[in-house]
């Protein structure tokens, strides 16, 4: 995948508001790599997802995506953070390899400054309706 790519992530217990701004990134001409908000292991899917394939699809989705935005959820997040740590990797891979003009940011919105990884995004919104719009209307 490649151009205008993006994963959302979030904590589980704000996956409504996280699949609503998926929603309208897709809607906008965004090509989200996973919506984890619509997996099997929610109980409305069934909810019998293999944990492994559900950890993988999500971590192969953040490392295509040219785009990550974190909504940093109101509670911690042990999946959300893992996620920026791949999102900052695969920047700094991608920056080595192909100098400094490449698409893509990371994009961490809500309460971010509680947290230090959160200093390691590209840009930083202290709400999730800023990010969202910056996405939409500014994003390269």
């Amino acid at each position: 995948m490649s151009g205008r790519t993006i994963y959302v992530a979030g904590g589980s217990d704000e996956r409504a508001e996280c699949h609503t701004d998926i929603d309208v990134l897709t809607g906008a001409g965004w090509i989200v790599t996973h919506d984890w908000t619509m997996g099997p292991e929610w109980p409305e899917n069934g909810g019998r997802a293999d944990p492994l394939m559900s950890a993988t699809l999500d971590y192969n989705a953040v490392m295509s995506a040219d785009y990550f935005w974190l909504r940093m959820p109101e509670h911690k997040s042990e999946g959300a953070s893992f996620e920026l740590g791949v999102a900052v990797c695969m920047r700094n891979m991608r920056s080595v390899r192909q100098g400094d003009s490449l698409p893509g940011a990371i994009i961490v919105s809500g309460p971010w400054a509680r947290s230090i990884f959160a200093r390691l995004a590209n840009l930083t919104f202290d709400n999730h309706k800023l990010a969202l719009g910056w996405l939409l209307d500014l994003a390269p």
